[in-house]
């Protein structure tokens, strides 16, 4: 292969702690006439080399497929060839990686030395060299993306948390995208027994009492009595911590069941391949989407839901405009997730007539699961609770 040398972020110089090199789990990193990929520093590239002789110390001769001209490999400047790599066997010396550093909440690559008799493996950032033992289970393969036509629904895989949104949390399952679990699709945190509704640190929004309003704020403290210290994204110089209640603060961030950087198993819910569209005479092309759920089979168990108070939203302007996020998409109408000014939380349906204007043939190239959507709450009926959304001015 030809591939430039990979800008990564520069490695924890000061919080990795170089450790004295261990021995690998046993033989030596390559063999005598593997194909392997060695870093040609002139070129800044790498390319596809043969073995000719193991240096030691991780250090070997290979000559250049290409031209047969030969170099000298020390440790990071050869690695496994991606292709031949077994993305779902155990992390091996010689594999190139992808590492999650919790302390400062960020990915960096690098080349496995060696596999220690605790479970634990030693590399080499990519950046400057300097050493670094951890876990494999914070760490991932850099192998050939797959492509999302290679998969199927119901699919299990296993992927590593990379972010959260409010909306679900991506996971990189070595696919050609990072494929979204919806809230809808992940497993519920199951909290203590008598456990507070809420903990420190936690991102909410909460009721200003004074002014009737709700506004983001992070939870500093859990009270004796049940209430909480929370501190206000915008406060002022003179405004200071403030007591809520429980019943007047939600969560701004869901609750996931794996952190950022560890490894979960995974079905395949949907995939949406890459598609052009046309709208209003202009071209655009759509990049695929990978759906996923923590489910087996790629579906979350159907609840019954307990029908929603919509009181709350019969009250609003029908000409404003809010945020809503679409949960599901049917044949005949979107269902979209909007909050009410109180912190009320509903699904309204949006019909395909009401997203623009002129006609819409298909709905899911208009949108999908978990997008943002800008609507306005059209018709609400309390009694039969039903509420209409539309995406149109008028």
């Amino acid at each position: 292969i030809e591939e430039a040398a990979p800008a990564a972020a520069a490695a924890p110089k000061a919080k990795a702690k170089a450790k004295k090199r261990s021995k690998k789990a046993g033989g030596a990193m390559f063999e005598i006439g593997e194909i392997v990929e060695s870093y040609y520093e002139d070129d800044d590239m790498w390319y596809d080399a043969k073995v000719l002789k193991d240096l030691g110390s991780n250090s070997f001769s290979v000559a250049f497929t290409e031209d047969d001209s030969e170099q000298e490999c020390k440790p990071g400047y050869i690695r496994k060839k991606m292709s031949e790599v077994d993305r779902d066997g155990p992390i091996e010396a010689g594999e190139w990686v992808n590492v999650y550093y919790e302390e400062e909440g960020r990915w960096y690559r690098g080349i496995v030395q060696t596999e220690n008799s605790d479970g634990t493996v030693t590399l080499l950032w990519d950046e400057d060299g300097e050493e670094f033992t951890g876990k494999p289970e914070v760490m991932r393969k850099m192998v050939p993306k797959l492509r999302l036509d290679e998969l199927s629904v119901g699919m299990k895989m296993e992927g590593t948390v990379k972010s959260y949104r409010e909306f679900g949390m991506f996971v990189d399952v070595g696919a050609e995208r990072e494929g979204l679990v919806h809230i809808s699709q992940a497993a519920e945190v199951e909290r203590p027994k008598g456990a507070a509704a809420f903990d420190v640190g936690e991102r909410v929004s909460a009721l200003y009492e004074e002014e009737d309003e709700w506004y983001p704020a992070t939870v500093d403290k859990v009270n004796k009595d049940g209430t909480f210290t929370v501190t206000w994204d915008d406060s002022g110089e003179e405004d200071g911590p403030s007591t809520v209640e429980a019943s007047n603060m939600k969560l701004l961030m869901p609750r996931f069941p794996v952190q950022i950087g560890h490894k979960v198993d995974v079905w395949v819910h949907r995939i949406e391949p890459a598609r052009t569209s046309f709208e209003r005479g202009q071209k655009r092309e759509l990049p695929g989407r990978l759906g996923l759920s923590m489910f087996e089979g790629g579906r979350a168990p159907q609840a019954r839901k307990k029908p929603a108070d919509l009181s709350a939203f019969a009250e609003m302007d029908s000409s404003k405009f809010i945020e809503g996020e679409v949960v599901r998409i049917q044949d005949f109408g979107a269902f979209v997730r909007v909050k009410a000014p109180d912190g009320t939380e509903a699904e309204g349906l949006l019909l395909p007539g009401q997203i623009r204007d002129g006609f819409v043939e298909n709905l899911e190239e208009e949108m999908s699961a978990g997008d943002k959507v800008k609507v306005r709450i059209a018709r609400v009926d309390p009694r039969m609770r039903r509420m209409q959304l539309s995406m149109r001015a008028d």
